[in-house]
């Protein structure tokens, strides 16, 4: 059963990167979704203790988001496979199993320096413990598909680093759906590029 975990928490440093988007100074790229077994004590679960953290107490695994969904005109969804398996190389990402017990989205300016990147917004179990991630020891993977909504200023001009994220099984339907939308209309997708065939 999938453990809560308390309402992200915007960092200084997010807010700070959010302050210069929505003053058109620069644009947002979300860069990763990290996670961590990091425990955190009562008062540190506490917004103004998570505002300061500038990183995961103890980051274990790096994660491209797989997808980005618009909610509203300053908010977006991202979706991420946390896994203990590469989909596409199969090399093992956990040796040694851990709880889930802190999120971090990392951000930067978009086209900015590396050094721009922060961790923009923090979330931490809310009870004692996360979800469990197993060691990979061959066989199935373990996955947990997260969502994470962000408030990020103007959602149509943030950008999302997909670059090596594993590929949704929900966004697979989505895509076969509409190829399947356009064979009926007698288009064909051949090589990423549609096809049109006319009838005289």
């Amino acid at each position: 059963m999938p453990q809560p975990f308390n309402d992200a928490i915007i960092t200084d440093r997010g807010a700070a990167l959010l302050a210069r988007v929505e003053s058109s100074a620069a644009r947002l790229e979300i860069t990763k979704v990290v996670v961590g077994d990091g425990t955190y004590p009562a008062a540190e679960k506490e917004p103004a203790s998570l505002r300061g953290k500038t990183a995961l107490k103890h980051q274990r695994n790096v994660y491209a988001p797989s997808s980005v969904t618009i909610t509203a005109e300053n908010a977006i969804k991202i979706a991420t496979l946390i896994s203990n398996v590469d989909p596409v190389t199969g090399e093992a990402l956990v040796d040694r199993g851990y709880y889930i017990n802190e999120i971090g989205v990392y951000a930067k300016e978009y086209g900015g320096a590396a050094s721009t990147e922060c961790l923009y917004c923090i979330a931490v179990t809310a009870g004692s413990t996360g979800d469990y991630m197993p060691a990979y020891l061959g066989g199935g993977a373990a996955q947990i598909v997260q969502d994470i909504y962000l408030t990020v200023g103007n959602a149509a001009t943030t950008y999302v680093n997909i670059a090596g994220a594993a590929y949704l099984a929900s966004d697979a339907a989505i895509l076969l759906a509409r190829v399947a939308a356009l064979e009926d209309l007698g288009l064909t997708v051949v090589d990423g590029k549609i096809n049109a065939t006319y009838n005289t």
